[in-house]
Formats: C-alpha cells, sequence, structure tokens
C-alpha cells in the first residue's frame, strides 16, 4: 500500500544514488542526477542519462508516439548496469536546477 511505497520512497532517497526534488510536469520526487530533457507534449520530461536506454536523442520524438524500450526491459537494466560500472553513470555535476519562478522587480 501506500505506506509501503513511501518507505522504499525513503530508503532509495537515503542512499544518496538519486536526488529528491521537483520538476515540472515530473509527477514525481526522486531524480537521477543529471540533466534533464522535457519531450514534445504529451510525452512527459526525463533524465537525459536515460535517453540512449529508450533509444532516443534529445529533443528527439519518440517513434512509435510512447517513450517505452524497444528492446526487452531485462536488456535495458544490463546496459544501464553496464554503464554505471563503466564509469559512465549520472553525475550530479551535470545537473540542471530549474531557477526559480517570481516576480522581477
Amino acid at each position: 500500500g501506500a505506506a509501503r511505497l513511501r518507505a522504499a520512497r525513503a530508503e532509495l532517497a537515503d542512499t544518496g544514488l538519486v536526488l529528491e526534488g521537483s520538476r515540472a510536469k515530473a509527477g514525481r520526487s526522486l531524480f537521477l542526477p543529471g540533466g534533464w530533457t522535457r519531450l514534445a507534449n504529451p510525452h512527459l520530461p526525463l533524465e537525459r542519462w536515460k535517453l540512449p536506454l529508450y533509444g532516443l536523442l534529445d529533443g528527439e520524438s519518440p517513434v512509435l508516439g510512447v517513450v517505452v524500450p524497444a528492446r526487452p526491459v531485462a536488456d535495458v537494466y544490463r546496459e544501464a548496469w553496464r554503464r554505471v560500472v563503466a564509469g559512465q553513470g549520472p553525475r550530479p555535476e551535470d545537473m540542471e536546477v530549474p531557477r526559480p519562478r517570481g516576480r522581477r522587480r
């Protein structure tokens, strides 16, 4: 239930592998460190590091109209792990921090 999900999210946040925050239209509050990309509507934005796992380039629209892997999910996880082990994991120094919106004086 909801309590179990909250506990899992808290445990993941405590690992230091993800960052907690907010991003427009994300629908979640935990993110991989690194750049962020906005896809054309109606697609939700996502971490730039994930794009190659979905066979997408930055700014490219999904071919079939949905953001899903074009290969078995187990292969996607293996590729993500290979990238991390090779030192190509998501890095905080690439993080784009959205500027707060407010009135200008």
